[in-house]
């Protein structure tokens, strides 16, 4: 279904039966594309940080943590969850 007006609109249209009758769902078709579209970029940022960062991350922990004003209990965890 298509609704004129400023902006197209195309809905996908469902008709369910309930015990008290019947339910119509309209779905913003536009809008599921656009939420598709920022799901797929957000994956795609979590694969890049669970990915290669992750991995270059824990391949220098122990440069990282010599770097910085950690404390020794610090460095000792950082290490030990290496």
């Amino acid at each position: 279904m298509t609704m004129d007006g400023p902006v197209p609109r195309s809905y996908e249209v469902s008709v369910f039966i309930t015990s008290n009758g019947f339910c119509v769902l309209f779905n913003d078709v536009p809008d599921m594309q656009t939420m598709d579209e920022r799901i797929g970029r957000a994956v795609g940022h979590i694969d890049i940080l669970e990915g290669p960062v992750l991995r270059s991350l824990s391949d220098n922990v122990s440069v990282l943590v010599g770097a910085g004003s950690a404390t020794e209990v610090d460095r000792t965890d950082a290490l030990r969850r290496r």
